[in-house]
């Protein structure tokens, strides 16, 4: 099974250019917590409520005044919708996370992936439940994660 195959199609956006209160305005109206920020139908990063609320109100910036560019997230994680299920379901456990951006072979956005996703649409549940016990964990000194990484590597 491939990404495309469970994936959430399409993605609420907003441009890099927009102001922050845009953001909170489509954040609140669609009841999401992360939006996905495109450049010239690019995706560049992401911004979610608490990015808003540390980086701008913290701050106390206007946020009428504020794009988003200057206040969101510049590395986010992506897979591709070609990609099959269960690697995507490891970054998502290696970089303890609970959604990915899906890429398609232009590097367009084209929809999401959520532990939801993998939840819902996986038959034996053992993809999604593998992918919740890693991003559960507490997360591991940089070292160790090297390590773990080396050393499966060796036994493959």
């Amino acid at each position: 099974m491939v990404v495309s195959d469970i994936m959430t199609v399409g993605a609420m956006t907003i441009e890099a250019d927009d102001s922050i209160t845009q953001a909170a305005q489509k954040l609140e109206k669609h009841g999401v917590g992360l939006l996905p920020v495109l450049d010239n139908q690019q995706l560049i990063g992401a911004i979610s409520d608490r990015d808003i609320v540390v980086r701008v109100v913290s701050q106390k910036y206007a946020p009428q005044s504020c794009q988003v560019r200057h206040f969101m997230s510049p590395q986010v994680a992506v897979c591709f919708e070609d990609q099959k299920v269960e690697e995507a379901a490891h970054l998502m456990k290696q970089e303890q996370i609970r959604r990915l951006f899906v890429l398609n072979k232009d590097q367009k956005l084209v929809g999401m992936l959520s532990l939801g996703d993998l939840a819902y649409r996986d038959q034996h549940g053992q993809v999604a439940k593998d992918a919740l016990k890693g991003i559960s964990e507490p997360p591991r000194p940089i070292q160790q994660r090297m390590t773990s990484s080396s050393h499966n590597h060796e036994h493959n």
